[in-house]
């Protein structure tokens, strides 16, 4: 038998055989107080009286996710700096490395962010709300000997970012999906 002669012999035999299933199902019901279909029908054949292995969730319950969710990434930015600062060097070409790969690694596991990682004076004009849209995570990246320098990695839906200090990869580095660069590359607006 050829396919399309049995595609056509299903879907005339389809009806019927639905149609059996749906009476018999339709006079085993069980009498339901409420209902929960969306279409007037299908609450019918549902039994809301009881909600076993389900379980109610309150909107207190979706913030929590949210932050439950922000801290996961919090945490694997924090593995991701320090895996990336035990694998470069202290002097220059080291921050340089560090920078790169910072936003390389951080935008292969969390790709639906864009990422930036700043040293220098900069502006963030990100959209939405700090802690669900964006966030920022803080490094002091050690140059021993010397002390330290202050790195601000930032995750982020869209928005726009502005380097006001020296660049090159040394200070800074970015990933993302980009909508226009302003023509110094100092302005970056992310999408």
């Amino acid at each position: 038998m050829k396919l399309s002669n049995f595609i056509a012999t299903l879907a005339l035999a389809l009806p019927s055989v639905l149609g059996a299933s749906l009476a018999r199902s339709l006079s085993d019901a069980p009498a339901l107080v409420n209902t929960t279909g969306l279409d007037g029908y299908a609450g019918d054949f549902l039994d809301t009286r009881s909600t076993t292995g389900l379980e109610a969730r309150s909107n207190k319950d979706v913030r929590s996710l949210q932050a439950r969710q922000a801290s996961n990434i919090e945490g694997d930015v924090n593995n991701i700096l320090n895996l990336v600062r035990s694998q470069v060097g202290s002097g220059n070409q080291g921050r340089i490395d560090f920078t790169q790969r910072v936003v390389r690694e951080g935008s292969s596991r969390f790709p639906q962010y864009n990422w930036v990682i700043v040293h220098t004076a900069h502006l963030t004009r990100f959209d939405g709300a700090s802690g669900r849209n964006w966030n920022h995570w803080h490094y002091e990246f050690d140059i021993n000997p010397g002390g330290t320098i202050r790195y601000e990695l930032y995750w982020f839906e869209s928005g726009t970012f502005e380097l006001q200090g020296d660049g090159g990869f040394i200070n800074w580095a970015w990933t993302g999906q980009v909508s226009s660069i302003s023509p110094s590359g100092r302005v970056i607006t992310f999408v």
